[in-house]
């Protein structure tokens, strides 16, 4: 009982030293696999961003109602 209560201590302990330098400001590392997903999110983010570009361009292109063909 008494292993297990020193690792939640030192889990707690932990916990708030790295709390203490978030709230300082201090830059947060991720986890190799939190970068990734991070990363992955961002990807999809900006090829999201591309796709609303060229559609915004392809309108620009194609005439709608009432304009006509050149």
């Amino acid at each position: 009982m008494r292993q297990r209560a020193l690792k939640v201590a030192s889990a707690w302990e932990t916990e708030a030293v790295q709390a203490e330098a978030r709230e300082a400001g201090a830059p947060v590392a991720l986890s190799p696999e939190d970068a990734a997903i991070a990363l992955e999110f961002r990807l999809e983010e900006e090829d999201e961003a591309r796709s609303r570009a060229g559609d915004e361009g392809d309108s620009l292109l194609t005439p709608g109602r009432g304009e006509e063909k050149f």
